[in-house]
């Protein structure tokens, strides 16, 4: 049975019944922006695989007690927020040695290929920047870390980040000006560039 043609409430609906035919459509309606959300909050795939997986896991069984009071889709990234948070709890309780993480010495990677294709060095300067703000937004407080996620990399609105973190807009416009000062001090103390 497929579950095209019906409306998202009517599949969350078929899902609080304990349909998983609908779940799975739901499910698949968000993968695509739950993995980027994912992949923005943690920089790493085997993490961001892991993440998604727990949301949706979650979801599944907290969906009897979905009340319809924000869209699906914002009910679930606001459970994947919830899961990244324990995520980054956890972690802050034990120390992982990652090949080609920061080493704490210095700002190199432990662990550098070589590309023998011509313009490396271009792509390699460009992907230890990327590698840098990763670090600077993983160094954030995690509040920052996800408001600058949330608006500068996914492009939410206001309205849908106070959605998500349950604040008010005012309160999101005020975080968010302090993420993007808290990014830029940290970007300029890590790379002595200013962005």
């Amino acid at each position: 049975m497929t579950e095209a043609g019906f409306t998202e409430e009517e599949l969350v609906l078929k899902s609080q019944n304990g349909d998983r035919e609908a779940f799975e459509a739901l499910m698949e309606t968000t993968l695509a922006k739950t993995w980027a959300i994912a992949w923005r909050l943690t920089g790493n795939q085997t993490k961001a695989e892991d993440l998604v997986q727990e949301t949706y896991i979650k979801a599944w069984i907290a969906i009897p007690k979905f009340r319809g009071q924000a869209g699906f889709a914002s009910w679930l990234y606001r459970i994947e927020f919830n899961c990244d948070m324990d995520r980054i709890r956890e972690e802050s309780k034990r120390r992982e040695v990652s090949l080609d993480g920061d080493s704490g010495d210095d700002s190199k990677p432990l662990m550098q290929i070589a590309d023998p294709k011509p313009g490396a060095p271009a792509q390699l300067e460009a992907a230890e920047k990327i590698c840098t703000i990763q670090r600077v937004l993983e160094a954030l407080d995690p509040v920052y870390k996800q408001i600058l996620v949330l608006r500068e990399l996914e492009g939410f609105s206001y309205e849908e980040i106070g959605t998500l973190l349950t604040i008010p807009q005012g309160t999101v416009a005020a975080w968010l000006f302090r993420a993007r000062v808290a990014f830029r001090e940290a970007y300029f103390k890590a790379t002595g560039d200013k962005v």
